[in-house]
């Protein structure tokens, strides 16, 4: 994960400076540099996927650990976990919306590259996409389950010292950065005991959860422009796909004149057979006549 970050901002910089490089005059340097795009895609893919099970430990790890040290020490390494990733994802993000206006380009001039790697561009470009989608998909999960269990403890912490707390009250610890403290009041009042504690820990949920809600809907943002991203890319691929029926009409238009050619053809070749059998069947008529005539006629 570290060394994956490391590379990420070389990685942008470097494919912004070979941007000017990827033109329509080489076509051949333009796919070889498509391809270690979309390399450097699915090592953020793969990057991801760790950190979906990296997530699942530190979660365990912060909701259950039995010393509050270590539950602490796991939240850390949460959040640190949660920036990086959310860095890896906007540079995904990047480098698959650098490669479609690219292909954008290479499609409206068709300089340089020909029709078969235009597709496997965008083929690839699509699968590719499709797959950082469910990558992403699968870590906004993650997210949202943690944040579901954090507010499910959260709320179980808080009717421990006020049974009676209402779902309007319970809302408000989480919407409000001194809910909590308002809702806990009368708790205060009455001198339960653990307040004070009960008050840090779920001040610390409150910033967990803002957290979490503020990764996932850079996340949600993210999965917007994706998908406009993705239409346009149906877009192209729906083009091609017509331009290959169309050359399959056409192949199937030609079979049929073919077709009608041959068969016009074994009719003349028929015609021309009887044609030239009937002449042979005149010639013989008439050589049998002269045969005939010759033999009858009387000799001097």
């Amino acid at each position: 994960m570290n060394d994956r970050l490391a590379e990420l901002g070389s990685q942008v910089g470097t494919f912004q400076t070979n941007k000017s490089m990827m033109t329509v005059d080489n076509g051949q340097h333009s796919m070889n540099e498509f391809y270690e795009t979309i390399k450097a895609i699915d090592d953020d893919i793969a990057s991801i996927r760790a950190a979906c099970k990296e997530l699942d430990k530190l979660a365990s790890a912060a909701l259950f650990a039995p010393l509050e040290q270590d539950g602490a020490s796991a939240k850390e390494a949460m959040s640190a976990l949660l920036t990086k990733t959310n860095r890896i994802t906007s540079h995904s993000k990047t480098l698959l919306n650098a490669i479609r206006a690219e292909t954008t380009e290479l499609k409206r001039d068709r300089k340089g590259i020909t029709d078969a790697n235009l597709r496997v561009r965008v083929n690839l470009e699509r699968s590719t996409l499709t797959k950082f989608v469910d990558a992403a998909k699968e870590y906004e999960n993650k997210q949202s389950r943690y944040r579901l269990q954090v507010k499910r403890k959260a709320e179980r912490v808080i009717r421990a010292v006020k049974p009676l707390v209402t779902e309007e009250e319970m809302t408000a610890v989480f919407n409000h950065e001194d809910g909590v403290a308002r809702v806990l009041q009368a708790a205060v009042l009455q001198s339960r005991t653990g307040i004070d504690d009960v008050l840090t820990e779920v001040q610390d949920t409150y910033k967990d959860v803002r957290r979490l809600e503020a990764s996932i809907m850079e996340l949600h943002r993210m999965f917007m422009d994706l998908a406009l991203l993705v239409e346009q890319q149906g877009e192209t691929l729906d083009n091609i796909e017509l331009q290959v029926i169309e050359a399959g009409e056409y192949i199937r238009h030609g079979d049929k004149n073919l077709a009608v050619a041959v068969d016009t053809a074994k009719t003349v070749r028929g015609r021309q057979c009887r044609i030239w059998l009937a002449i042979a069947a005149i010639l013989a008529a008439i050589t049998l006549i002269i045969v005939i005539y010759i033999e009858a006629k009387p000799s001097k």
